[in-house]
């Protein structure tokens, strides 16, 4: 009978820590495997701990032992799809070690095998850490030291079968079969959620003794150059001492991450030292080659320097950013978002939160997309609201200019460079702004976006698009006293019913009698477009999101800000790009809460101002019955879907 996965354990005199092994690989929650013991010859009774866990075993000891040999041994005798190679001293720190390394292989076709982290101390380990670091050849032949690490990882049977592991070379098998089938357009990863605590059973001397051996291996193999100067070595090792006697990190795992450097730092000046013999040797173009680097070097600080003056003196218009180390000027790599959420959702709060991060620059509302957009949805304002990307779509005098036969620059579709154009007109707009402020994550909040995401993602694929959505039934209420308070008779922009207008006196004048008495603050006329516009909109912006943008967007719920702002903001400024540590999330967070914005208590209602109240659950002191059964009428599914409940 097969099964999804064998576990090959190589054993020699392991009984100081096979026991811990086979007990972290016995608790597994992946319970669809087999275990393969390939042993060398124990003689301190490793194979009598064995016999308590059912297993088939392979007999090596007569055998000239090779890593890749006793491998092979062992992937002769499997049953699995795939093959978990495991050794006797890396014992797997929690139940979904095995489950994660046979996901990333059944997530992903093109992995030709995958391995976990081995660490020196369960101190290192943080819980719940996710994530799978995918390795091509490019980037193979950078690191070949991490194309695959048999002491703990996953590879596919049948690929095995293709090429067995090689027994020529001493060590470095696993590095020798991933370059294999790399070559062949196949990739490898690091599965961060499989970790195993690396318990070798060499001394200090000996783990060094490996390291080298293994990295001149990699030289001889790939041309690999592991890097490491003596201040490096120094300034890492004192982190390590003194990370021990603060009681930071196990005094033997630092003192195992030491010798591993100092294994390193030998095999580097090993390897540099027959680099520098064939550079001599190879005489006077070599030299010559030394000097053009080091004129060149110098004519780039010249080159830097010039423009570092230009800067400051204002003649030239970049950030010290931008000066490469080659003394160009490269272009201010700028990430760009969109902030949407229907009106009264907390766009704004979240807007001015979001800018006061010193990385983060965002402003309000450019209203750049909507090409079908000509007027407000809810009839309250009757004047034209165009979006930049419908006043310019419908500009008839450029196509006039466009179609002029003598016109020798517009060749091409008019509508074509309208699109170009549009593009480069919003981000005159997102950089005119942020520029002075040296700000690189530059976005824009428009509640109209929340209709057009898909339209952002036609132009700005690259983007970052946030999400804030509210319960629908609170957005109502505080969209009506919006309206209320910005109508004509008001002084500001929005035409009401008259019958609007007197529940607005009638409310303001009492608003705990006007609630008291049943009565409802909408008309049902204007609930309905509410309920309409909101349950569109959420629901078009989600499914537009999640399907086109993917991990680059983000939804949130107002609600879940309030509650706890600090979570969520961190993961906003995560997906951004931006600083998310503690102290620059607290101050985003404390400069910007409701008391700070009103200058008033959370809770408590100032019909005159645009932060009216701040809280959630506010509908349903406000809605009548007929006001629920009306919204939810026409909204209900939507507001389930977002986890809001209608009883």
């Amino acid at each position: 009978m097969s099964v999804k996965a064998s576990i090959i354990i190589r054993t020699f005199n392991s009984g100081r820590t096979i026991g811990r092994v086979l007990q972290g690989v016995s608790t597994q929650e992946f319970g669809d495997y087999e275990l393969v013991i390939v042993d060398s010859g124990s003689t301190d009774g490793t194979l009598g701990m064995v016999e308590d866990y059912p297993h088939t075993f392979v007999d090596y000891s007569g055998e000239e032992f090779s890593y890749g040999g006793s491998l092979n041994a062992g992937c002769e005798a499997a049953r699995g799809e795939y093959v978990v190679c495991l050794s006797h001293h890396c014992i797997p720190l929690h139940e979904e070690w095995l489950g994660n390394l046979v996901g990333a292989l059944e997530a992903d076709d093109r992995l030709a095998g995958a391995w976990g982290p081995l660490l020196f101390d369960q101190q290192s380990y943080q819980v719940g850490k996710k994530g799978v670091e995918t390795m091509d050849l490019d980037g193979f032949y950078r690191r070949p030291n991490q194309g695959l690490q048999n002491p703990n990882s996953i590879i596919r049977r049948g690929l095995w079968r293709e090429h067995p592991f090689s027994e020529e070379v001493s060590r470095c098998e696993d590095q020798e079969w991933a370059h294999h089938f790399m070559q062949r357009g196949y990739r490898t990863a690091m599965v961060h959620g499989a970790p195993v605590l690396y318990v070798p059973n060499f001394g200090l001397y000996g783990y060094a003794a490996s390291t080298y051996k293994n990295l001149l291996t990699l030289n001889e193999m790939f041309g690999y150059v592991p890097v490491i100067t003596a201040g490096q070595l120094l300034r890492r090792s004192v982190r390590f001492v003194g990370a021990a006697a603060l009681k930071e990190r196990d005094r033997r795992a630092s003192g195992l991450a030491i010798s591993g450097m100092i294994g390193r730092w030998a095999a580097y000046r090993s390897i540099r030292g027959r680099n520098v013999k064939r550079s001599t040797e190879e005489g006077s173009a070599v030299r010559q080659a030394a000097q053009n680097r080091l004129r060149a070097k110098l004519a780039g600080i010249k080159r830097r320097a010039t423009l570092a003056r230009l800067a400051l003196d204002g003649s030239l218009k970049i950030f010290p950013s931008q000066i490469t180390h080659r003394g160009t000027v490269a272009p201010l790599r700028r990430t760009r978002f969109f902030l949407v959420g229907e009106m009264r959702s907390g766009t704004s709060w979240l807007q001015k939160t979001l800018d006061t991060h010193p990385e983060v620059f965002c402003r309000g509302e450019g209203t750049f997309f909507g090409l079908d957009q000509e007027k407000e949805e809810i009839p309250v304002y009757e004047g034209p609201s165009p979006s930049l990307h419908s006043a310019l779509a419908s500009n008839e005098g450029f196509r006039v200019w466009h179609s002029l036969l003598w016109n020798g620059w517009a060749q091409g579709e008019a509508e074509k460079d309208l699109e170009e154009i549009f593009r480069m007109t919003v981000d005159y707009y997102l950089a005119k702004e942020s520029a002075p402020t040296g700000k690189t994550i530059v976005g824009d909040k428009s509640p109209l976006h929340t209709d057009y995401v898909d339209e952002i993602h036609r132009f700005y694929p690259e983007a970052k698009v946030i999400h804030i959505v509210r319960d629908g039934r609170d957005v109502a209420v505080s969209l009506m006293n919006h309206f209320w308070r910005m109508a004509k008779e008001n002084g500001g922009i929005f035409e009401l019913e008259p019958e609007e207008l007197a529940k607005r006196d009638a409310y303001l004048a009492d608003p705990e009698g006007f609630i008291q008495f049943g009565n409802s603050i909408f008309t049902e006329e204007r609930l309905r477009q509410m309920a309409v516009r909101w349950s569109r909109r959420v629901t078009k912006a989600s499914r537009d999101g999640e399907t086109l943008f993917g991990t680059a967007y983000h939804q949130l719920r107002y609600e879940d800000l309030l509650e706890s702002p600090e979570a969520h903001l961190k993961e906003l400024f995560v997906l951004l790009g931006a600083r998310s540590d503690a102290a620059t999330v607290e101050r985003c967070v404390e400069g910007n809460r409701f008391e700070k914005l009103a200058k008033r208590s959370k809770g408590q209602e100032d019909a005159a101002s645009f932060f009216r109240k701040g809280v959630a659950g506010d509908w349903r002191g406000v809605f009548t019955a007929r006001d629920r059964e009306v919204y939810e009428g026409v909204a209900g599914e939507a507001l389930k879907k977002l986890g809001y409940p209608l009883d």
